[in-house]
């Protein structure tokens, strides 16, 4: 499996935990992302949905995420 992870800098540790999961199909239904503006929450949920959708294709396409956080979220 590739490191779906790469290209994000810091959160080693959640990375790791992520990454375990993913590959041992053990996801859970939910996630919680908290911290201060400016962290890296957004980079790392993206980073999980792209390396979920991309890998699995059953879920649904890239472009639907992309399309999704445009309309839901201001900042994109």
């Amino acid at each position: 499996m590739q490191k779906p992870f790469a290209g994000v800098i810091g959160h080693g540790r959640i990375l790791t935990v992520l990454e375990r999961m993913m590959a041992n199909n053990t996801l859970p239904h939910a996630f919680l992302f908290v911290g201060p503006e400016g962290v890296g929450r957004t980079t790392v949920i993206d980073a999980l949905l792209h390396a979920m959708f991309d890998r699995t294709g059953s879920l649904g396409v890239v472009s639907d995420i992309t399309r999704i956080e445009r309309e839901e979220n201001p900042k994109t």
